[in-house]
């Protein structure tokens, strides 16, 4: 994930609540690669974790 920089203009109403926020196409499309990043993570949370070296013999002796 790369540092993402967002600069939000905001909609007011007449009283100076802020009622929308606008942001650049760019910023809009790295907050939803940010998010897909995210769930991917919440999804694999539960998953067993395991050491490379173990994963790396196991694959050398697939091969053989």
């Amino acid at each position: 994930m790369s540092r993402l920089v967002i600069k939000p203009e905001f909609v007011v109403d007449r009283k100076g609540n802020k009622k929308a926020v606008i942001i650049s196409y760019k910023e809009y499309q790295e907050l939803l690669e940010d998010l897909e990043d995210l769930k991917d993570i919440a999804a694999r949370e539960k998953e067993q974790s395991r050491l490379f070296s173990d994963y790396h013999k196991e694959r050398i002796s697939k091969r053989k």
